[in-house]
């Protein structure tokens, strides 16, 4: 069997002593976890300063942007994580997330009304009373994406 470590550097060569050891427990929090290729593909595991935490894309409401911190506005929670939109656009674009602003991901399940702004712009209230509005970039892609 071979396990691929994706890890911090300084931490690598300390988990690869530990395996090679066998000093490794399991338990749960963890410091490091192994997961097979393509498990809770249709879960997030968004890393927080708590620990991970598992969310499905569907109680997500909206990525937000702001330099490399995301917050993933959710149905009960907000969640704080780093990383970049792109990446989580890539991620999430499959499971009906469409990118409506240089800083911001709406999942389409919670559109409840579209409304159309001044200067090719819309408005969209989102299925908890949110407003985010598409920028004039967007326009045109988030119009052929919608179906308009």
């Amino acid at each position: 069997m071979k396990i691929k470590l994706l890890c911090r550097k300084e931490k690598e060569e300390s988990y690869r002593q530990q395996l090679q050891n066998g000093e490794i427990r399991f338990g749960s929090p963890a410091d490091l976890i192994l997961m097979e290729p393509q498990f809770l593909l249709d879960e997030l595991l968004i890393r927080e300063e708590e620990g991970i935490s598992i969310v499905s894309p569907q109680e997500i409401l909206y990525v937000e942007s702001l330099q490399n911190q995301l917050k993933l506005h959710a149905k009960q929670k907000t969640y704080h994580t780093r990383g970049t939109l792109y990446q989580m656009e890539a991620s999430l674009y499959p499971k009906g997330f469409l990118r409506i602003h240089k800083s911001y991901l709406v999942n389409r399940r919670h559109i409840a009304m579209i409304k159309t702004s001044l200067n090719m712009k819309f408005v969209l209230v989102l299925s908890d009373g949110s407003h985010l509005e598409v920028s004039r970039s967007y326009y045109y892609q988030f119009k052929e994406e919608i179906g308009f």
